[in-house]
């Protein structure tokens, strides 16, 4: 049956009851034909609206309690042409939650430091640590054993950190009704949560939140600091969709010691499937993009390069772009195909790039811990006291999750930036400059 955008799936034997779950979300091929129950009088009268709103998120809290998706099948990792080597940088122990990873270059020093959030497993939504490895060389190795910077489940939340003037500092923390301004961090003291470093507020110009029974912006997917020139940008998730989905970026440049006003960064159009992004109100209904981690590009200077995790119905990869402005960029490219569990895409970007001789390399964090968490073979194998059990016959495990390397040479990906810039907003205009030149 189909409520507005939302459907209820009927589940193999594995699942337990209905569960409301998005549209382009459905996992299981034998849910029945969809039936709208919505009376004549309030399908058209946009007066309404709240009163559907309000009768599609009390079936939501009744039905998914009960619910649980299939686990999708690890898709053959392939990566774009432009990666001339992949390996496994660091695979972790089966019910290590650590997420969020970062890699910045040390504020004093040659090494990288590796951060991570660490917390209650599955997802280190309890009991939240933000872990630093100082040490690293640009591959990961050598790391030492991390040290606590950071803790609290809403502090550390949606973290993100910049090396600048031979210190680390950053922006972190979930606003709410409670709390109206996001925290900072700062690599001066032994707990790096001040109050010092600008922040961004819960009604920040410009950010969105149009989820239901949201009165203010929270800022719940993950930050990205970048410098480009002499600015300095902050990218936070804006919540485009009233009802599902609709995760987007926005982005804010420090003026004065302030955040300006959030606003959308916008993409190039590109091949399909992921053309959707070009639009703004398909991009709402139809995609995802999860965070945007922002740095800037070795390969040509006075660009940005972003990695943006993106989740479609039909598709998921780890998305590559360039900019000049911070705001609009290019035409993404699939980087790192991906896969995703009822709309929540399996890996993630990891936050910051290194440099080893004449390559640029990037990482993945492929299987993220707590993907897998609404799935019906998780909660078999972790049935929670005072709930049915569900009975999954096939032999699954939850993926161990690795931090995976990508190596794409310089000249190579500088070569591909300048492609990518022609004709992008934001960009110098290359091709007036060569005819003067002539």
């Amino acid at each position: 049956m189909q409520v507005g955008a939302w459907s209820i799936v009927r589940g193999s034997s594995a699942t337990i009851g209905m569960a409301l779950q998005p549209r382009r979300h459905r996992s299981h091929k034998n849910a029945p034909r969809l039936v709208n129950i919505t009376p004549g009088w309030m399908r058209d009268d946009a007066q309404q609206a709240a009163a559907r709103m309000t009768l599609y998120t009390l079936l939501a809290i009744i039905t998914a309690t009960h619910a649980c998706l299939d686990a999708p099948k690890r898709p053959r990792r392939h990566h774009h042409a432009l990666v001339t080597r992949r390996w496994v940088a660091r695979r972790f122990p089966r019910h290590d939650p650590s997420r969020y990873f970062s890699i910045i270059k040390a504020p004093v020093g040659t090494d990288y430091w590796l951060l991570a959030k660490n917390g209650s497993y599955p997802n280190a939504a309890l009991k939240s640590t933000l872990n630093v490895f100082k040490g690293c060389d640009a591959k990961l190795r050598g790391c030492a054993p991390p040290h606590v910077a950071a803790r609290g489940a809403s502090d550390v939340h949606n973290y993100a950190v910049l090396a600048d003037d031979q210190k680390v500092w950053g922006v972190t923390g979930l606003t709410s009704q409670k709390r109206s301004t996001t925290m900072g961090l700062s690599s001066d003291q032994s707990d790096w949560l001040v109050n010092h470093v600008p922040g961004l507020s819960s009604d920040h110009p410009g950010c969105v939140e149009r989820r239901p029974n949201r009165p203010v912006c929270e800022y719940d997917g993950r930050f990205s600091l970048a410098k480009l020139g002499n600015s300095t940008l902050l990218y936070a998730r804006g919540n485009t969709n009233r009802v599902s989905g609709g995760r987007a970026v926005t982005v804010a440049s420090l003026v004065k010691n302030e955040w300006g006003p959030l606003r959308p960064i916008t993409f190039m159009t590109s091949a399909k499937p992921f053309d959707v992004l070009h639009d703004p109100n398909r991009a709402r209904d139809e995609a995802d993009v999860y965070f945007g981690a922002v740095n800037e590009n070795p390969s040509v200077p006075g660009t940005l390069l972003g990695l943006f995790p993106t989740a479609l119905k039909t598709a998921a990869s780890i998305l590559m772009a360039v900019s000049c402005d911070g705001s609009h960029f290019s035409a993404p490219i699939r980087l790192f195909e991906s896969s995703h569990v009822g709309g929540e895409i399996v890996d993630h970007a990891v936050d910051g790039v290194t440099i080893s001789g004449d390559d640029v390399l990037m990482y993945v964090h492929a299987g993220v811990p707590g993907v897998f968490e609404k799935t019906c073979a998780f909660k078999a194998l972790h049935p929670k006291p005072g709930v049915k059990k569900h009975n999954v016959t096939e032999n699954w495990r939850e993926p161990r999750s690795e931090l995976v390397g990508l190596a794409i040479h310089r000249e190579k990906l500088a070569t591909w930036t300048r492609k990518q810039t022609r004709g992008l907003a934001g960009c110098p205009d290359t091709s007036r400059r060569r005819r003067r030149n002539e």
